[in-house]
């Protein structure tokens, strides 16, 4: 296992800053269009996936 008290992330943005808080930073930033795009399409897709796999386990 990992020691995860050894860990340390570094949270490198897309311009190349680094945010020690990604908790509030969206408090001080907007996400570009491509990005909330982006996300938009993971949760439809997601969404679509589970509802497939509830069609086929109520068809068994």
């Amino acid at each position: 296992m990992v020691d995860m008290s050894k860990v340390k992330v570094t949270n490198i943005m897309a311009d190349g800053s680094i945010c020690e808080d990604l908790s509030t930073y969206l408090e001080t930033h907007t996400l570009p269009d491509d990005v909330l795009r982006m996300i938009l399409g993971f949760i439809r897709d997601g969404r679509a996936i589970r509802e497939q796999r509830e069609r086929g386990a109520s068809h068994e």
